[in-house]
């Protein structure tokens, strides 16, 4: 949910001439920090993602032993509609790397988890009325650019490229996966997003990182970092801070997305049809932490 930043002003009172002096230091004093009040946020959360070399397998059951050595945020804290009231939904977030991919895992309890709501299982769909979990990330730490993924409980996926606090693209489409599996309090999730999927300074072990969870029946929406009612999640300045990622590779920066194409034509009154079809792919290459190729 995107929401316009709101802002406060501050009044200030005119001084008396006799004081005019001293009152006017006071009042620049003031004002310096009233405004430095109003700028300040809240120190960022950190998190530092476990490595492992060891396989996981996607199947939206996050229990091989790698996960035991991930980084774990042990809740997510409400954004919306009651800002940092408690709430029945525990969530859970576990990160991984290894050298070639970073992996998501949520454990999403729900006291009636038989109202978990499913509408959707397109790609890019309109996931308003599913309970969804989402990740964005700001690979290259500028607190503007960066990617955003969500699924819903079916593991439907959306994803998108962001370019400002209230500003995103799902005309991108990147290459990554996702499981899901209905556990009896709850719901489960992997995510597995591969390295070339991302743009980033090899070697860089700070990225932007925040997490969301939504509950759909009671419209509520729970974080780990943002959780003001004006901030949007896709507002990279108020994302946490994600390390342990600084021995990602991205290989030679390849992605290959396969298509294939079929038509039939038919003549009704001859009764005679025609079949032919084609298939081809799209190359992505990235020549750089900030420079891609597409063919």
């Amino acid at each position: 949910m995107f929401r316009g930043n709101t802002t406060r002003s501050q009044y200030v009172g005119r001084p008396n001439r006799k004081k005019r002096g001293v009152a006017l230091l006071m009042s620049i004093t003031t004002l310096l920090a009233l405004a430095t009040a109003a700028t300040a946020s809240p120190e960022s959360p950190g998190l530092r993602a476990g490595s492992t070399d060891q396989e996981i397998h996607l199947d939206g059951i996050p229990d091989e032993p790698a996960w035991q050595r991930a980084g774990v945020i042990p809740d997510l804290t409400q954004q919306d509609p009651h800002p940092g009231h408690a709430t029945p939904f525990t969530t859970e977030v576990r990160v991984l790397v290894d050298q070639h991919a970073v992996y998501f895992a949520f454990f999403c309890r729900d006291p009636e988890p038989s109202r978990v709501a499913i509408h959707t299982m397109k790609r890019d769909g309109d996931m308003g009325g599913d309970d969804t979990v989402a990740v964005v990330l700001d690979p290259v730490d500028d607190g503007r650019r960066g990617y955003i993924f969500q699924i819903n409980a079916a593991a439907a996926r959306l994803d998108g490229l962001v370019s400002g606090p209230e500003s995103m693209s799902t005309d991108w489409d990147g290459i990554w996966d996702a499981a899901t599996r209905r556990t009896p309090d709850g719901w489960t999730a992997e995510i597995r997003i591969p390295t070339q999927t991302l743009r980033f300074k090899w070697g860089q072990d700070r990225w932007g990182f925040n997490v969301e969870r939504y509950v759909a029946r009671t419209q509520t929406n729970l974080r780990w970092s943002g959780i003001t009612l004006d901030a949007n999640f896709i507002d990279l300045q108020r994302a946490g801070v994600l390390t342990g990622v600084g021995d990602l590779r991205q290989g030679l920066g390849l992605s290959v997305t396969p298509y294939g194409l079929v038509r039939s034509v038919r003549d009704f009154e001859t009764d005679e049809s025609t079949t032919d079809g084609e298939i081809g792919g799209d190359l992505t290459w990235n020549f750089t932490g900030d420079l891609t190729g597409y063919l």
